[in-house]
């Protein structure tokens, strides 16, 4: 049997972070998804509505929190940048940040499959070093 060993993190962005290591594997590390802190979208009329917030307003947070996160973990360990993909740039940006793999989901409910197309194009780009 494996021994297995968790840590918890509590990220910049104030997302928790479970993740076990084995010796021989290391699980890939999730930053962003979403925050309770609604200081993005102030004003909004849906400011005050209960819940996590997700999508665009989670970007720039969200990135952060993977950069630091980066510097913090061991380069063998992958992190997936999540939080706010909306675009091919934003997927790239997530990728510049630190991140090995992205994931989106607010950003496929209103851009649908297209987004997919545009992120690939991007990260494309991104690996051939043009801009």
């Amino acid at each position: 049997m494996k021994h297995l060993t968790f840590a918890l993190l509590i990220c910049a962005a104030g997302t928790a972070i479970l993740f076990s290591q084995t010796s021989r594997t290391n699980v890939p590390v999730v930053t962003g998804n979403t925050t309770v802190d609604r200081s993005e979208i102030a004003g909004h009329p849906l400011a005050n509505e209960a819940g996590g917030l997700s999508g665009a307003p989670l970007y720039q947070r969200a990135t952060t929190a993977l950069r630091k996160m980066r510097l913090r973990l061991d380069e063998s360990i992958p992190i997936i940048g999540v939080g706010g993909i909306t675009s091919g740039a934003d997927a790239a940006g997530k990728i510049a940040a630190g991140a090995k793999l992205v994931q989106f989901y607010s950003g496929m409910v209103f851009r649908g499959p297209e987004l997919v197309r545009e992120c690939v194009t991007s990260l494309l780009r991104l690996r051939e070093g043009v801009k």
